[in-house]
């Protein structure tokens, strides 16, 4: 402890100006000086930290009285909240819905009839439709292909526009959407593929990256009561038995999906399975047909296996004294894991029977009665 300490002299350095020191006092000021400097540079921060604080502590109300809380209660019976648009009724709303099929499955006629049927009001599938002016852009097909297109489609909507130049990524593109929007009164615009419009350093595994680029341009299209409507290709392996896993990157694009319409059509076939769901359209499983490049919805066919699970049950039938899930995961070129998850959903469901530990059979009596004999004598000689 200094002299000065011993003698309360930080009450008196407090009190001394600070001036320069004479050459012939240098020597005895200067430590006396430096102290006072180090008193007041440390009076000083704490005024500042204080104000700080202060200014601090005064925000926090302000951010508590905008937390406006209200009760479940309240919300449930409040009559001013608008309904929810549907450009398509429980299945195109304002905000971000993804249109995902495997490639040549019919997904662009898919979307130019939806297109089409919005433009004029007209139903789509069978699901009322609300009129609006649409932008397509195009960045897959080409003039020569959008006008085959149309010509299948016969007279075209008026109110259905479509442009193949569209430059801007990222936020720029986020950004000349709305304002495309704004100045053509555009309700829905789509994006085919939507892919060309993410981020130039866009890649399916930055999870967080995407989340927050795809709710900027969710919470804009809610605010502005615009439909995005982005195509997307499914991967050529299929992804599991969600549907939504089937949109490439789904952590992070399909959590913000207002509506996710998946189109599951084996290439070749007419009959296909159209899937809809998401954040806020309700789960719903079509039967469909896709024939002349015309899609119509069949009706009352609303629960039916899809076109994988009836290759697996083609697979269980032709195997009259059972097949086992390795055999059938080799006859189909599936994961294991995959194959065998949905033969037990299918023996669940009675289409197959479970004759064994991972033993599939046809559903039939009498067969069935001899696989699991047959099963059992197998487990009774292996042990």
């Amino acid at each position: 402890m200094n002299r000065l300490q011993t003698f309360n002299g930080m009450d008196y350095l407090s009190i001394l100006p600070v001036e320069e020191p004479e050459a012939k006092t240098k020597a005895h000021k200067i430590p006396i000086t430096e102290e006072q400097m180090a008193l007041y540079r440390a009076e000083r921060n704490e005024e500042i930290m204080d104000s700080v604080k202060a200014a601090i502590e005064e925000k926090i109300p302000a951010r508590i009285e905008r937390l406006n809380l209200r009760t479940l209660e309240a919300e449930r019976l409040d009559e001013t909240i608008p309904v929810r648009t549907w450009n398509v009724d429980q299945m195109i709303t304002p905000g971000i819905n993804a249109v995902v099929a495997k490639k040549s499955a019919g997904k662009s006629f898919f979307i130019m009839e939806m297109a089409n049927a919005i433009g004029e009001g007209k139903p789509f599938l069978g699901f009322k439709t609300k009129q609006s002016f649409i932008l397509y852009v195009s960045f897959e097909l080409d003039r020569i292909a959008i006008h085959e297109r149309a010509q299948v489609s016969g007279k075209c909507s008026e109110n259905v526009f479509v442009t193949y130049t569209w430059e801007s990524k990222g936020i720029d593109a986020l950004s000349d959407a709305f304002r495309v929007a704004a100045a053509n009164n555009f309700k829905v615009i789509i994006f085919d593929m939507f892919h060309s419009v993410m981020p130039e350093d866009y890649t399916n595994s930055l999870y967080e990256l995407t989340t927050q680029w795809l709710r900027k341009w969710r919470m804009r299209a809610i605010e502005n009561q615009i439909a995005i409507v982005g195509a997307f290709h499914a991967p050529k392996n299929g992804a599991g038995e969600d549907p939504i896993a089937q949109l490439i990157g789904s952590a992070g694009q399909g959590g913000q999906c207002d509506s996710i319409i998946h189109l599951d059509r084996k290439r070749g076939e007419s009959i296909a399975k159209i899937f809809v769901g998401g954040n806020h359209a309700p789960e719903r499983i079509y039967k469909a047909q896709f024939e002349n490049c015309v899609w119509s919805r069949i009706e009352g066919a609303e629960n039916f296996l899809s076109i994988g699970d009836s290759e697996l049950l083609k697979i269980v039938n032709e195997a009259a004294t059972g097949i086992n899930v390795t055999d059938v995961a080799a006859t189909c070129g599936r994961s294991y894991n995959s194959i065998r998850v949905t033969l037990a959903k299918l023996a669940r469901s009675k289409y197959i029977a479970k004759i064994g530990r991972g033993l599939y059979a046809p559903v039939n009596t009498e067969t069935t009665e001899i696989n699991r004999n047959i099963s059992l004598l197998s487990v009774e000689n292996s042990e």
